[in-house]
């Protein structure tokens, strides 16, 4: 038999995600620990485990999908580069890229996005 993995250990993942990275940020750099975070940090919004859905990956394997924030205040000017979710501890959960958008003031639209992880080849 090849690689393989169940979908429960896979799951588990995105549930030790969801618990943790309460918190998502809208970073001008990669950031993977607390002060590079708030160094980095344009805008942020609150993550409850409801705004997080698993279900069936995309291509293969499990996905969970990150609700849409609208209207997140933008704390200050430069441009996205990365989106982090994060507790407000020193637990750094996942990081992804993101559009370049340059941010100065207002608010901004975080999208919906998904972290997927496929089945074993």
């Amino acid at each position: 038999m090849g690689k393989c993995c169940s979908s429960a250990f896979m799951g588990a993942a995105h549930d030790w995600l969801q618990t943790y990275g309460s918190h998502m940020v809208v970073l001008s750099a990669s950031a993977t620990t607390s002060a590079t975070i708030a160094s980095a940090a344009l805008a942020s919004a609150a993550t409850p485990s409801g705004d997080y859905t698993q279900g069936v990956g995309d291509t293969s394997g499990v996905k969970v999908t990150i609700a849409t924030h609208s209207g997140c205040t933008i704390d200050a000017s430069g441009t996205a580069t990365h989106i982090c979710l994060y507790d407000l501890g020193d637990t750094w959960c996942y990081q992804t890229t993101c559009t370049s958008q340059a941010l100065t003031s207002g608010t901004v639209d975080i999208p919906a996005w998904d972290v997927e992880i496929l089945d074993p080849a």
